[in-house]
């Protein structure tokens, strides 16, 4: 009697492809590799370059950083980067960085909000030193993670799947918070990113203190696998599947119902 080879593995791992990693919209990368300068360039190929913001002195570039250098951040004199940029409108939205600190503080870490008003946006933040995904749109929520201020690097992701889904990542792994994560908080339209700080229109607030490498922005959703890739490999993004890929998995599966038929 031939035995049959269940075909759902190979129909989960097209799936896993053609969900997962071709939905993958990176529209910012800051990799804080600059050696001098005022401006975080942006190498996603959107265009989405900060400009420094700080009142005294330069930025803290080329401290040592998970993927290449990093930059280091005074918590003094408005010291973070913002510009008004051009990125999707609304969620799904993800942002994923890496950062090492040792601050007690309310900390700002990667804003995208709307520059007309100071209580519109979407934030990854660290408050007396835990990691948080926050939302507000008049009313704020923050969905709590796990503590990251003990002065080793940690990679943080901040998931806004939709207006009342939210989700926090340390170091590869959920954080649930079971109220704030569903709490309803009203769509808004992002015009303005900012790292190293809460930068609303209204000024430069919450300044964190410590290292930060490795900003991306996604306009998707995040799933855990590209997580805890990108939590793998610091320094790379989500990779999309390209043509040559497709084709490859194509002529795989091709070949497995071939002799599955057998």
């Amino acid at each position: 009697m031939r035995t049959k080879t269940p075909i759902i593995p190979a129909v989960a791992a097209l799936g896993l492809l053609l969900s997962g990693a071709s939905q993958a919209a990176l529209v910012a990368h800051y990799t804080l590799d600059e050696t001098s300068g005022t401006t975080a360039g942006d190498s996603s190929g959107t265009g989405n370059n900060l400009a420094w913001q700080g009142t005294v002195g330069t930025p803290g570039w080329s401290a040592a950083g998970v993927a290449g250098t990093a930059i280091s951040f005074t918590g003094l004199n408005l010291d973070a980067f913002y510009a008004t940029s051009t990125i999707p409108a609304g969620i799904p939205l993800s942002i994923s960085l890496w950062v090492k600190t040792t601050s007690t503080e309310k900390d700002g870490l990667v804003y995208v909000g709307d520059s007309s008003s100071n209580s519109i946006y979407y934030l990854a933040q660290i408050q007396s030193g835990v990691a948080k995904t926050v939302a507000r749109n008049t009313l704020e929520i923050q969905s709590d993670g796990s503590a990251v201020n003990d002065d080793a690097w940690h990679h943080v992701v901040s998931v806004f799947n939709a207006n009342n889904s939210r989700e926090i990542w340390v170091d590869g792994t959920r954080i649930i918070d079971a109220v704030d994560d569903t709490v309803l908080v009203n769509p808004l339209t992002p015009n303005r990113i900012g790292i190293g700080a809460l930068t609303r229109n209204t000024g430069v607030v919450d300044l964190f203190t410590g290292l930060m490498d490795d900003v991306q922005i996604y306009s998707n959703a995040l799933s855990q696998s590209q997580i805890q890739f990108l939590q793998a490999n610091p320094g790379a993004t989500v990779p999309e599947p390209t043509a040559a890929m497709l084709l490859a998995l194509g002529v795989g599966f091709g070949a497995f119902r071939r002799r599955r038929k057998a």
